[in-house]
């Protein structure tokens, strides 16, 4: 890794210490040299490829959060490669699209993952997965739960589900409409993930969607694809 700052392919951020989290880890990145080596050596257009433009922009507000959701996003993608599936799509909340400049709603700045519901409200899942199975692609959505407020969480997931009754994330990726989609909690929290669960049981409606709604916590996350819990305690193996 020193060899590459040294050559300006890669550059690191450092944090000081949180009161919280302790000693945070650095950030190792690409520069603008390494993104366009990277997308010469994968025949990619630059723009395919992420990387910070400015150290002023660089995060710290949710840092824990995206280094949580980074490293889960790896975990899916060695589950990918392991399970022989094919990623065909990741996403994340932290990359955004369009231009401050844009003069339609359309092409404003926003977050990758914004979808569109229902009386021009709108969701950003954390992550968006669309993989490959042996039978067909596989929608999924993910939303990383952070901290311990359960009622921000319970919001959270009921606009989950206002999402899967207007069928939004099918028709915002256009994936058959018909066919339902994950939708992942990952907590940091195991008491915080067991508290969400059992509120969400008192609401008997909630069952319905049990196949679809899967939780984990994130010291369990790998592998991913295997030992989701339903809201009934069930493990279960994503398709």
């Amino acid at each position: 890794m020193q060899d590459l700052r040294k050559q300006g392919i890669t550059n690191q951020k450092e944090y000081a210490v949180s009161a919280k989290y302790g000693k945070l880890e650095n950030v190792h990145f690409l520069t603008e040299k390494g993104a366009k080596l990277t997308a010469e050596a994968l025949r990619f257009d630059i723009s395919q490829v992420q990387y910070p433009k400015s150290l002023n922009t660089f995060f710290f507000h949710d840092y824990q959060h995206r280094i949580n959701m980074i490293d889960t996003q790896i975990e899916y993608l060695n589950w990918i490669e392991a399970s022989n599936r094919i990623n065909k799509k990741i996403e994340a909340y932290y990359f955004t699209i369009g231009s401050t400049r844009a003069s339609t709603k359309t092409g404003k700045l926003q977050r990758q993952t914004k979808i569109e519901l229902s009386q021009g409200s709108s969701f950003d899942p954390d992550s968006v997965f669309i993989y490959q199975s042996e039978q067909s692609p596989v929608l999924a959505l993910l939303e990383m739960c952070n901290g311990d407020k359960t009622k921000r969480i319970i919001e959270k997931i009921v606009m989950y589900l206002q999402a899967f009754n207007e069928k939004a994330p099918q028709k915002h990726y256009q994936t058959d409409e018909n066919r339902g989609y994950y939708m992942l909690f990952v907590f940091e929290k195991p008491s915080i993930m067991q508290a969400t669960i059992e509120r969400l049981k008192q609401n008997t409606a909630v069952l319905e969607y049990q196949k679809f709604l899967l939780f984990k916590e994130l010291g369990k996350v790998a592998p991913f694809g295997s030992d989701w819990i339903t809201l009934e305690g069930e493990l279960v193996t994503l398709k």
